[in-house]
């Protein structure tokens, strides 16, 4: 049960021969529990606001993380294009190097012959 219903019972009870009276006793701890709420919500807005800046702090972290991962992605990328290139132009290299060699030991062996 709420505290306003609370306090409109006992009042009921109390003063159940004087409405008039009821009726201002009611509107006056309605009136002052109204009035403390008013003044309890800028303390609970600015709690409310701390929580709510405290989860977008924790956001743009997160988010933070997630660019630096996706930088560190990219460079880790980037490094394996240039290894993977590197080493078909090593492949090629050495391709190049041992069809030069056959040529090269063909020849030798065609002047044997002669």
């Amino acid at each position: 049960m709420c505290n306003s219903k609370k306090k409109f019972l006992k009042y009921e009870f109390y003063f159940l021969g004087n409405k008039k009276a009821v009726k201002r006793k009611i509107k006056n701890s309605l009136a002052a529990e109204v009035s403390e709420k008013l003044i309890r919500s800028p303390n609970e807005t600015n709690e409310s606001q701390r929580r709510m800046a405290k989860v977008a702090e924790r956001k743009v972290t997160l988010l933070e993380q997630k660019v630096a991962l996706l930088e560190w992605r990219a460079v880790a990328a980037e490094r394996k294009a240039i290894a993977e290139e590197q080493l078909v132009l090593l492949k090629e290299k050495i391709l190049h190097q041992k069809w030069r060699n056959e040529i090269h030991a063909l020849q030798m062996n065609k002047l044997k012959f002669l």
